[in-house]
């Protein structure tokens, strides 16, 4: 589930990455989903016009459990309480394991000085990437309504209730603030997976039972579960276990090679510091 899919991008990626899913991307803008239909041709994906800030928009899409949503750069228009909402909504319909996955443009804290360091840690990104000036989100908007070959959808949107809202201001609500959302939301669990500057990627767990925090999610990455590691301990009386390499009778390679060293003297004496 795509929330505020926009034109498909995403939508489209998640269809490629996840041939044998069921895709479905959500968005309230008749212009936004106009460019999606035609990215999405020849595809099995569904794209359907609901707002998120209406009750009931999800019993209207199909049954639940859903195994994911996602979102990219369209929940920070919600306000907290829509946010609130929408969070409640997504673990009531996530089966036990599912994931929701934010990437967005947040605060990371509430001080001043350590958010302007990380807008400049953007920027500076933007820039090594060659992305430096690329086109901003009102003057994509200014192109789009003017193109005559999209007047149409440009007089759809006009008339729908999305149009008063595109750029009013973002929520301003912190990570932190986003995370403890979405606990008291009902989500086992959630922490940020990527981030750079001001630019993060938020995942949230549902009704696993066990940990979604920064650690566990490196360990499953590793592939060694959510649980603490093993150590390997000795009991009285028990002989040590040694690894086949080191059972021989004779010396290990790094002994032989430390005997070496000692026995053998260097061939030529070292020159003096001039």
């Amino acid at each position: 589930m795509d929330l505020g899919c926009g034109t498909g991008s995403l939508t489209t990626r998640l269809a490629r990455a996840f041939p044998r899913a069921d895709t479905v991307g959500v968005d309230a803008d008749p212009l936004l989903l106009g460019l999606a239909e035609e990215a999405v041709t020849g595809t099995d994906i569904r794209l359907l016009a609901r707002d998120l800030t209406a009750p009931g928009w999800a019993d209207e899409i199909g049954p639940a459990p859903w195994d994911a949503a996602v979102s990219s750069t369209a929940l920070h228009w919600l306000t907290p309480d829509e946010l609130t909402v929408l969070y409640r909504t997504l673990a009531g319909r996530l089966r036990p394991g599912g994931v929701f996955v934010d990437a967005d443009n947040r605060r990371p804290t509430d001080g001043r000085e350590l958010n302007d360091i990380a807008h400049h840690v953007r920027a500076r990104r933007a820039l090594r990437t060659g992305r430096q000036g690329s086109e901003a989100w009102a003057g994509w908007w200014k192109a789009f309504l003017s193109a005559p070959e999209l007047a149409p959808l440009a007089e759809a949107r006009a008339r729908s209730p999305i149009a008063h809202r595109t750029f009013r201001e973002p929520h301003g609500l912190t990570t932190a603030d986003q995370i403890t959302l979405l606990r008291e939301a009902g989500f086992s669990g959630a922490a940020t997976v990527w981030q750079c500057g001001d630019d993060s990627v938020l995942a949230a767990g549902r009704g696993t039972g066990g940990r979604l925090d920064g650690r566990s999610i490196r360990s499953r990455r590793r592939g060694r579960g959510s649980g603490p590691r093993r150590r390997r301990c000795f009991r009285p009386g028990r002989p040590e276990r040694r690894s086949p390499a080191r059972a021989g009778s004779g010396p290990s390679r790094r002994s032989a090679r430390r005997d070496r060293a000692v026995a053998e003297p260097p061939s030529a004496a070292p020159r003096p510091n001039p």
